[in-house]
C-alpha cells in the first residue's frame, strides 16, 4: 500500500472530535488536516474543570460540558489550555505548534446541542486561531447531539479541496464501492506495547477500508484518514458516509475502536491517573507519550513503510455489507437522501438558511465562521 505522507488526516465525531484535535496538535508534523464534528477543544474536557477550580477558585466551574460559561470564565479556560499546550511544546511532548499555521480544519457545531454545548466548538475555533490554522466553522441545526449524514461529506469535501491547493474538487462518491474496495478487520493490540495495553483501552478489533486501486505494483499514492467514533459508539458508525468518498478519491480509511471514550479528559482516566497540576506527567494522554496517541503513530508507521509480504498484518477480510450492519441504530448514520445538502441548514445572520456546496468550498480564509451568534451572546463579559 502506497500512502501519501502529505495527506494523512483525521475526522472525529463527539468524543472522537476531541481526540482528533488532540492528534492534530501532538502530531502536527504528521497530520495534514482535521474534521472536528460536535466536539471540544484540546485539553478542555470537563475533567480539567476540576483542576482549574483548584488553580483558580474564583471560577465556579461545573464539571459538565453541557453548561454555558460567561465570557470571562471562557477566556480564563482558554488561556489555561493555551498555557498548558505551550508547556507541552517547550518540553517537546508535542510537535512544534508552528506546524499548525495554515492547516485546514473543519469544525461543525450544533446550535442546540444538549450534550456538547456550542461553546466547545467556539473554543476549538479560538484555540486553533491562536496558532493561525485555516479554519471553517459551520453552525447547523443539531438537537440532541445529532447531525445530518451530509455533514461528514461536506467536511471532507472542504478539507480536501483546500488541501489540493489549486482548489481542485474531489470526485463524487462511487456507488460501486462495494466491488471496488476491501473492508478488513485487524488486531489493534499488535500496535500497542505491552506496558501501554491497560492505559490504551483499545478493543481487539479495528477496521480498515482501502480501494483496490491503492494496492499492487504501480499503485498510486493514496491518502489516509482516521475516522474516530464518539463515546460508547461503534467504530463503523460513519462508514457509509465515508467509504463511498474514499473509493472514488483513492483514500484509505482506518476505523479504530476504543472501549468507551477516547482519552481526552480526566473523566476518562482512573482516579489514580488523574493529574493534579499543569505540566504533571500524568497529562501524557494529551501528548505523544499517551498510550492511545502512540497507537495512532504505530498504525501510520505500519501503513507508510514497506511491508513484509510474508507476514499477515491485517488478519481478517470481511464482507463489505458489514459496514451496513454496523450502521444500524446510529442516529446520524445512513445514506443521504435528496439533493446534496438540502437537509442541512446553517446559521447566518441569526437565521437558518439552506446549506449548499458554495458555503463550504468557496471560503478558506483564516478564521472563517459561518455563524451569526456566539454561545454567550447574553453575557456582558468580554474576552
Amino acid at each position: 500500500m502506497n500512502i501519501d505522507s502529505s495527506k494523512i488526516t483525521v475526522q472525529g465525531v463527539s468524543g472522537g472530535s476531541y481526540m482528533a484535535l488532540q492528534l492534530l496538535v501532538a502530531y502536527s508534523d504528521v497530520f495534514a488536516g482535521a474534521e472536528l464534528l460536535l466536539g471540544g477543544s484540546y485539553g478542555s474536557a470537563n475533567g480539567l474543570a476540576e483542576i482549574r477550580q483548584k488553580t483558580d477558585p474564583a471560577i465556579n466551574f461545573d464539571d459538565d460540558i453541557k453548561m454555558n460559561y460567561t465570557m470571562n470564565e471562557y477566556a480564563k479556560m482558554l488561556n489555561y489550555t493555551l498555557t498548558q499546550t505551550l508547556e507541552f511544546e517547550n518540553s517537546k511532548q508535542i510537535a512544534p505548534l508552528s506546524n499548525l499555521e495554515g492547516k485546514p480544519v473543519f469544525i461543525y457545531s450544533g446550535s442546540t446541542d444538549g450534550n456538547v454545548a456550542p461553546w466547545n466548538q467556539e473554543m476549538q475555533f479560538d484555540f486553533l486561531t491562536h496558532f493561525k490554522a485555516n479554519i471553517k466553522l459551520v453552525t447547523g441545526i443539531s438537537e440532541h447531539h445529532w447531525m445530518s449524514p451530509n455533514v461528514p461529506y461536506y467536511s471532507y469535501q472542504w478539507l480536501h479541496t483546500v488541501m489540493s491547493k489549486d482548489g481542485q474538487r474531489i470526485q463524487d462518491e462511487d456507488t460501486d464501492w462495494n466491488d471496488k474496495g476491501m473492508l478488513i478487520k485487524f488486531d489493534q493490540r499488535e500496535l500497542i506495547k505491552p506496558e501501554d495495553m491497560e492505559k490504551a483501552r483499545m478493543n481487539q478489533d479495528g477496521w480498515m477500508y482501502y480501494p483496490k486501486s491503492c494496492v499492487g505494483i504501480g499503485a498510486p499514492k493514496c491518502s489516509l484518514q482516521f475516522v474516530l467514533h464518539g463515546c460508547a459508539a461503534d467504530a463503523m458508525q460513519e462508514c457509509l458516509n465515508t467509504i463511498p468518498i474514499a473509493t472514488s478519491n483513492q483514500m484509505v480509511l482506518v476505523f479504530p475502536q476504543v472501549d468507551g471514550c477516547w482519552r481526552y479528559g480526566e473523566e476518562n482516566l482512573p482516579e489514580k491517573e488523574r493529574p493534579t497540576k499543569i505540566g504533571d506527567d500524568l497529562h501524557k494522554y494529551l501528548t505523544r507519550e499517551g498510550a492511545q496517541m502512540k497507537f495512532f503513530k504505530s498504525m501510520i508507521d505500519r501503513l507508510s513503510q514497506p511491508q513484509d509480504r510474508k507476514r499477515n498484518y491485517f488478519t481478517t477480510n470481511v464482507d463489505n455489507a458489514h459496514c451496513k450492519q454496523h450502521q444500524d441504530g446510529h442516529p446520524w448514520s445512513g445514506n443521504r437522501t435528496g439533493a446534496k445538502g438540502e437537509n442541512i441548514k446553517i446559521l447566518k445572520n441569526n437565521e437558518f438558511v439552506p446549506f449548499h456546496e458554495s458555503d463550504v468550498l468557496h471560503s478558506n480564509s483564516l478564521g472563517d465562521k459561518d455563524k451569526g451568534v456566539r454561545y454567550a451572546q447574553n453575557q456582558s463579559d468580554e474576552i
